[in-house]
């Protein structure tokens, strides 16, 4: 169970960790109100760590497991916590940098 938890909490991490510290590792109340109620990029980024995780180390339900062994994930010997985070961290930074830029500066 805990590690069910943790496929869907460590990739969360790292896109929490990517907005803050692109941010300025720091956020204040502007940041807190004024933010999009969705921002698909971050979403998309948790989603792809989460099947990350999972690819690498299937956890949950038996059709679930066996569903994700059929695609013949690889034997690693770092785990799935590290690489998870890593994807969702990058995937969010990017994703982040690119709302940015896409974002007209207010006047």
């Amino acid at each position: 169970f805990l590690l069910l938890l943790g496929s869907f909490f460590v990739p969360l991490f790292g896109v929490l960790l990517a907005d803050w510290l692109l941010s300025g590792a720091s956020y204040d109340g502007r940041d807190l109100l004024s933010a999009p109620a969705f921002r698909a990029g971050p979403v998309g980024a948790w989603i792809a760590g989460f099947a990350l995780y999972q690819w690498l180390h299937p956890l949950g339900p038996s059709w679930w497991v066996d569903l994700v062994e059929r695609t013949g994930p690889p034997e690693t010997q770092v785990g799935s916590s590290l690489p998870s985070f890593a994807l969702a961290f990058a995937l969010a930074a990017a994703a982040i940098l690119g709302e940015r830029r896409l974002r007209p500066e207010p006047a």
